[in-house]
C-alpha cells in the first residue's frame, strides 16, 4: 500500500512541476512541459538596427531582442550589443552597454504565462550592469517598449506586443498536466483492485 502512495505522490509531483522555457537561440525557446509551446522573437528584431528605441528627456534606449546592433558615435561602448544606453548630460554624451545576446537567460512565469529575459553586459564586479526585459502579450500589431526601471547597475523593460505572447504547436499544458494526473490515479486505482 506504501508503494501506491508513494507512486501517487511522484505522479502528482511530475503533473504540478514547474515548467522552464529551454533556449532554442538568443531569441526564442520552448517550454520543457512536452506541449512544445514557445516564444519566438524573431519577428521584432531590427537587423540591423535596434528594432526598439524610446527616448526620454536626455536619454534614449535601444534594445533587440535577437540581432546584436551597433550605435554609431558609441566609441565602441554599443558595438554588437542587445541593449544601450546614451545619456546626455548638458554637453556631454555617453554610452552604456546594457546587454549581449549570448548573456541571455529566459525565465517563464507560469502563472501569467509570460517570459522574462534577462541579460548582462559581459563585465564583472562592480563593472556588471543587468538588463530584464518583461514580455507582456497584448493582442493587436503595434509593438512597444516602456522603460521601467534605469540605473546605473539595473535596467528593466517592458515589452508589448503580440510576438510576446506564448505560441503553440500543440496541446496547452494545463492539458498535459490533468492528463498525467489521470493518469497517474488511474494507474494507482488499477494496482489497489488488481
Amino acid at each position: 500500500m506504501l508503494q501506491y502512495i508513494f507512486l501517487l505522490i511522484i505522479c502528482i509531483h511530475n503533473g504540478l512541476s514547474q515548467t522552464t522555457c529551454i533556449k532554442d537561440n538568443n531569441c526564442g525557446c520552448t517550454l520543457d512541459d512536452g506541449t512544445k509551446r514557445f516564444f519566438d522573437l524573431t519577428p521584432i528584431s531590427g537587423k540591423d538596427v535596434p528594432f526598439f528605441q524610446v527616448g526620454t528627456v536626455g536619454n534614449v534606449y535601444y534594445y533587440d531582442p535577437c540581432e546584436p546592433f551597433t550605435i554609431a558615435d558609441s566609441n565602441g561602448a554599443c558595438d554588437g550589443v542587445a541593449g544601450c544606453h546614451h545619456q546626455i548630460d548638458g554637453e556631454e554624451s555617453f554610452f552604456v552597454n546594457l546587454a549581449l545576446h549570448d548573456r541571455v537567460t529566459f525565465n517563464y512565469n507560469e502563472v501569467g504565462e509570460n517570459l522574462i529575459l534577462h541579460y548582462d553586459n559581459g563585465e564583472n564586479g562592480a563593472d556588471i550592469i543587468t538588463l530584464s526585459v518583461i514580455l507582456d502579450c497584448r493582442a493587436g500589431t503595434s509593438h512597444v517598449m516602456e522603460i521601467i526601471v534605469s540605473s546605473p547597475s539595473q535596467y528593466q523593460f517592458l515589452v508589448l506586443s503580440p510576438y510576446s505572447c506564448l505560441q503553440s504547436n500543440a496541446t496547452s499544458g494545463l492539458q498535459l498536466s490533468v492528463n498525467i494526473m489521470i493518469l497517474c490515479i488511474i494507474i494507482s486505482v488499477f494496482k489497489n483492485y488488481f
